[in-house]
């Protein structure tokens, strides 16, 4: 008989986020191994956004869990999709980027938000985000980015 290709959506992604503490990632070699591993648990299946807090975000997260929820957002073209977990994880006001954004394209607006703070609140982490901020710059490069609107994403993470 034909096997049913559906994961069970029944089953929960056991992830285990004290894992992404121990995961090579945090000591500077390549990111695949945390990816592998989360890719491993699933079973190949859809990941559960309980594997992610739920969208929760609260204090107590690691500065590896809100790199792993940022770099989720990334689509296979190279940009960030909007998402009410980038104001809280980088404890930013939606007004003030709307403001800030103006006309310009949510696809190069969040990219370049979520670009622009991954290096300047995690640098530390940056083996785990520097391919996917990577894709990111290529995707910006074939946009039009406003220099002063860069210039005023900075000034609101500084």
């Amino acid at each position: 008989g034909r096997r049913n290709s559906e994961p069970d959506s029944s089953e929960e992604c056991d992830y285990d986020s004290s894992y992404a503490m121990e995961t090579d990632c945090v000591l500077g070699s390549s990111p695949p191994s945390l990816f592998g591993k989360l890719k491993s648990k699933v079973g190949g299946g859809k990941i559960s956004s309980d594997a992610f807090g739920g969208g929760k975000i609260n204090n107590e997260e690691s500065d590896m869990d809100k790199v792993l929820a940022l770099i989720s957002l990334q689509t296979a073209e190279g940009y960030f999709v909007k998402d009410d977990k980038i104001y809280s994880i980088l404890n930013i006001d939606k007004q003030e980027i709307k403001k800030i954004g103006g006309d310009l394209d949510a696809r190069v607006l969040y990219t370049l938000l979520v670009t622009l703070a991954l290096a300047k609140k995690f640098p530390e982490l940056k083996a785990c985000w520097d391919l996917v901020g990577d894709k990111a710059e290529t995707y910006l490069a074939k946009q039009t980015v406003p220099q002063d609107i860069k210039d005023k994403i900075e000034q609101l993470l500084a």
